[in-house]
C-alpha cells in the first residue's frame, strides 16, 4: 500500500504510526501505573485489617466485667453521676462494656445540667460519682473495681 503512496503521504502516515506507537506506549504506562496503585491499595488495606484483627484479638475482653456489673445491681447498689461529670465517665470506662449492667441514675436535669434532680437529692446525693449501698452506706468520688468488690462482696473476675 505504501507503494502507491507519495512522499508527502508516506511522511504523514508515518508520522500516524508514530504517534499510535506513543499512545500506546503511554496507554500503556497507564495501565501499568493503576495496577501498581491497585496493588498498593491492597496491600495497605490488608495492613489495617491485620492491625484491627490484632488489637481486637488481644485486648482484654470487653465483656469481663459482665458479671461483676450484674452483681452489684442485683444487690441493690446504685451509681448516682452526671453525664458532664468527668469522674463519672472515668468511672464507667473502668467497667468497658458492662457498665450497661450497672444501676445507674443520672442527677443532671434535662435542660439545667447544673441542677440536681429530685430523685438524686432525695438520696443525698453531695457529689458525683456517688455510688449508695443497702442501709444508705455511701461512697463518693470514683471508686476502684477492688473496692467496690470488697464493700458489696461481688467477686472480680
Amino acid at each position: 500500500m505504501s507503494e502507491h503512496l507519495n512522499r508527502k503521504e508516506r511522511r504523514q502516515l508515518q508520522k500516524l504510526e508514530s504517534k499510535q506507537k506513543r499512545a500506546e506506549t503511554e496507554i500503556s504506562s497507564v495501565k501499568k501505573k493503576i495496577r501498581s496503585r491497585i496493588l498498593w491499595i491492597i496491600v495497605c488495606l490488608a495492613v489495617v485489617s491485620l492491625i484491627v484483627w490484632a488489637y481486637y484479638s488481644f485486648r482484654s475482653d470487653p465483656y469481663e466485667y459482665d458479671v461483676f456489673a450484674r452483681c452489684l445491681s442485683e444487690k441493690g447498689i446504685i451509681m448516682y453521676g452526671a453525664y458532664w461529670c468527668s469522674h463519672c465517665q472515668e468511672q464507667k470506662e473502668m467497667f468497658l462494656d458492662s457498665f450497661e449492667f450497672v444501676n445507674y441514675i443520672e442527677c443532671a436535669s434535662p435542660g439545667d445540667p447544673q441542677k440536681m434532680t429530685e430523685q438524686c437529692k432525695t438520696a443525698g446525693v453531695q457529689g458525683y460519682p456517688t455510688w449508695i449501698f443497702p442501709g444508705n452506706v455511701k461512697l463518693s468520688g470514683t471508686q476502684s473495681l477492688d473496692k467496690l468488690s470488697k464493700m458489696s462482696g461481688c467477686a472480680l473476675q
